[in-house]
């Protein structure tokens, strides 16, 4: 029985909607559950454990370091260009010399067990593992040029002149001109 509304006369009424048929928990979801998690763990890699220790070895060795002392800037005093470029590229190679020398080589001994444990054997699946880890060390080594790089900028403050470096600049005066 339709109701007499103004302007409905011709629409045909249909049978009623069907019930709504709520959630089956008759099944188990628990499978389900395991089997999506397992899937995440073997496609995430950012949740293996080797990730972990790769993260804390950056945190530990990276946060406090800056390529190059910027403190040792202003007690050397008035410095021309060329030693204040050779000051700078003598720290920087002795800062990539020490991650060179000691601590890629203990990022490279996470990896030395031969086969990690969780990641299939696939070369696909392989090569995907190490991207991911390429990546996090990059990432970190960025974010410590980035932190070198602000620090360095800071330096060349006009509100800050404590810490100012003070460069010499030699002046020739051409009387031809």
């Amino acid at each position: 029985v339709a109701p007499h509304v103004k302007g409905l006369e011709d629409e045909v009424a249909g049978p009623p909607p069907p019930e709504l048929v709520g959630f089956d928990f008759s099944s188990s979801w628990e499978n389900s559950f395991q089997s999506s998690r397992d899937a995440i763990k073997e496609h995430l890699y950012i949740v293996h454990p080797t990730h972990r220790q790769v993260l804390e070895l950056c945190n530990k060795t990276l946060s406090p370091r800056i390529m190059v002392d910027f403190k040792r800037i202003r007690s050397l005093g008035a410095l021309d260009f060329p030693h204040l470029r050779a000051f700078v590229i003598r720290d920087i190679e002795r800062n990539e010399d020490y991650l060179s020398a000691s601590w890629f080589p203990l990022i490279c001994q996470i990896f030395q067990t031969g086969q990690i444990q969780g990641i299939t054997t696939t070369p696909e699946k392989t090569n995907s593992f190490y991207n991911s880890i390429n990546t996090l060390v990059s990432n970190q080594l960025r974010e410590l040029l980035e932190r070198s790089i602000d620090t360095w900028c800071s330096l060349f403050n006009p509100k800050d002149q404590d810490y100012l470096p003070i460069i010499k600049i030699d002046i020739i005066l051409n009387d031809d001109d």
